[in-house]
């Protein structure tokens, strides 16, 4: 290891902080010693909770990521000790034997015991749960939990206190907010709070806190006769915009134990718009040329946005989009002057984070100029040399030796399947400007609707860069701030299936999807073909010569049937219900070449970035097969 690496060490492990470990890395690039690799990891997080049931201590919870996602199939390790405090002695924990008659067991119903070297080791079920009764005496106890890691996931520990000499009570919000706007006049949370043991009891008068994960307090309210509590409190104590949590949490008394209960939330806030303009000075400006307009985005309640753009629109048409840096966005609206002197353009916010929400659309009136006649005169210039040109071309082919006419060769016809193609490559401008239009590969039509992304790839999560939806005639423009390298480009119709590639260079650039009609038809044929005889033919297998050779095969005949009914049906097929038929599938049919699983799952493909072979619009491209019923036209 060099001097410095050995120092970029001493600096991350001198404090342990986050910031320390970030001056090292900086300090690393700055001395060229960039090759360092860093590996982030997660981290898992146990939520338990402790109650007294039929003289039992029962011991439940949960183990998450710090995602929310569960850790299905891990284990949470268990160990139990009584606390000895008396007088002025220190306290003292004795270690609990699980051994013998207090081995604990399941909590289902009747109970059963764990096998015999899974004493003080608890399973994690799909949903992440855990759950054992311990037949333990009465006492003051403290339980340690512990969750080993891995390469990618930091493990955790925590500790709970347990007096089953007291009533336990369980806590839980009624209804449960998930999503919370800190910009309100004020928010209400109501929870509830009831007693564990059977034996019940009234929980009346009882003080509740409720914090957030940074132990702020946000509020305190006393149960009434239903355990009920409800709480008002102030949103702007919540924290900054993201992901945190509340902790809804109950001291204890003489007769109760305490407890607590632990939520994920998001707090959301609204980001408005203004127009930064001198006075009452009136934005004007010639279309054709472009027309710069300076727009501020602001926090609610928060100060500027520090990411996200500001798209302008004219009607249903994007006529200029803009990244928002430092809360301010300078967008160049460009479009083909109407026949009025003025214009109304529509300025919204797109953010780059689910909670940041954008507030109503800012309409701007903008009075328009006509083009100066000294514009013209480069056009002027430019037609006359084309005349002189032709005139001189005339004149030089009266002697010329007439040569036969080249045959025009016929563009090769591109395959009809998902596919990028580049045509042209960004201006110096726009060096983080991604345009183009999204037609179907098939009929070569523009899609509306559409949802074009540019994600990152973030420990099983997407972290979106930038985000739109094509208008009408199938076009978007995307503008990014931060492009990572794993940066890929994702598009997803209502009714075409989604595909997705590495981010190509920055420019104009058109995206083919297949209908998710054709993508099932394409993957019952491949299926097919695996298959061979009897259900491959020639030319091509279609879903009712599947159904039909299929015999005593129900799920292969259901399957066809289904791809039949849904391909040649009037009705459109959505993802939901090409995820069903994908489902019923006898064995994982192979995808068709280009196409991409949905959204929420990242493809194992590799495709290839095309340039185009021509400028212009693109004509109608046919599939291989036209698939009909029988007796259909």
């Amino acid at each position: 290891m060099d001097p410095f690496h050995r120092l970029g060490l001493i600096l991350c492990g001198a404090r342990r902080t986050y910031f320390s470990c970030v001056c090292a890395l900086v300090f690393l690039s700055s001395t060229g010693h960039a090759q360092l690799r860093v590996h982030v990891r997660g981290a898992a997080k146990i939520d338990a909770r402790a109650a007294r049931q039929n003289g039992a201590l029962v011991l439940s919870g949960t183990l998450k990521d710090d995602l929310g996602q569960a850790l299905a199939g891990e284990t949470v390790s268990v160990s139990l000790a009584r606390v000895r405090s008396t007088g002025d002695q220190p306290r003292s924990e004795d270690a609990v034997s699980l051994e013998g008659e207090q081995r604990p067991t399941g909590c289902e119903d009747p109970p059963t015991r764990p096998p015999a070297d899974s004493a003080g080791a608890l399973k994690v079920d799909d949903a992440g749960r855990f759950c054992a009764r311990f037949p333990l005496p009465a006492d003051h106890y403290v339980a340690h939990l512990s969750a080993q890691g891995s390469s990618l996931l930091e493990g955790a520990k925590t500790d709970l206190e347990i007096d089953l000499a007291k009533r336990s009570i369980s806590l839980r919000f009624d209804p449960a907010p998930r999503s919370l706007m800190i910009d309100a006049s004020s928010l209400a949370i109501d929870a509830v709070a009831t007693i564990d043991e059977t034996e019940g009891g009234s929980l009346a008068g009882r003080m509740l806190a409720l914090r957030n994960e940074k132990d702020a307090a946000l509020g305190y309210a006393s149960t009434n006769a239903a355990g009920r509590v409800h709480f008002v409190i102030d949103p702007k104590k919540l924290g900054a915009p993201g992901p945190g949590e509340l902790h809804l949490s109950y001291a204890g008394d003489v007769d109760t134990s305490t407890g607590m209960h632990t939520i994920p939330i998001e707090r959301h806030t609204h980001v408005t718009l203004s127009v930064d303009v001198a006075g009452n000075a009136t934005i004007t400006g010639i279309p054709e040329d472009g027309i710069p307009i300076d727009v501020h985005a602001k926090i609610r309640g928060a100060g500027d946005a520090t990411g996200g753009s500001v798209e302008v629109r004219l009607g249903e048409h994007v006529v200029g989009a803009a990244p928002v840096e430092n809360g301010h966005a300078h967008v160049v609206s460009s479009f083909v002057s109407p026949e009025t002197s003025n214009a109304m353009l529509s300025v919204r916010y797109l953010p780059d984070a689910p909670w940041y929400e954008p507030d109503e659309p800012l309409s701007v009136m903008v009075a328009l100029q006509g083009p100066s006649p000294l514009r013209q005169l480069p056009l002027a210039i430019a037609g006359i040399a084309v005349a002189a040109f032709l005139v001189l071309g005339r004149l030089g082919r009266r002697t010329a030796r007439t040569l036969p006419p080249r045959e025009a060769k016929a563009p090769a016809e591109r395959p009809a399947e998902a596919r990028l193609d580049v045509v042209r490559p960004a201006s110096a401008a726009h060096p983080r400007r991604w345009t183009g239009r999204v037609i179907d590969a098939h009929h070569g039509t523009p899609i509306a609707d559409v949802r074009v992304v540019i994600e990152h790839a973030t420990f099983g999560q997407r972290e979106l860069a930038a985000s739109i939806t094509t208008d009408e005639e199938g076009r978007f423009t995307l503008d990014a701030n931060r492009i990572e390298q794993d940066a890929r480009l994702v598009a997803e119709g209502p009714f075409h299936s989604a595909f997705r590639q590495k981010l190509p260079p920055a420019g104009e650039i058109e995206i083919s999807l297949v209908s998710r009609k054709r993508a099932l038809l394409d993957r019952l044929i491949a299926w097919a073909r695996v298959r061979g005889r009897p259900f491959d033919q020639r030319p091509e297998p279609t879903p009712g010569h599947v159904r039909d050779v299929a015999g005593a095969d129900f799920v292969t005949a259901r399957w066809a049937e289904a791809v039949e009914h849904a391909a040649f049906s009037a009705e459109d097929v959505d993802a939901r219900g090409e995820e069903d038929i994908e489902k019923m599938a006898p064995t994982a049919a192979p995808a068709s070449k280009g196409r991409a699983v949905k959204l929420d799952i990242p493809p194992a493909q590799q495709t290839q970035v095309n340039p185009a072979p021509s400028l212009g619009p693109t004509p109608p491209r046919g599939g291989k097969l036209d698939y009909r019923r029988r007796g259909e036209g």
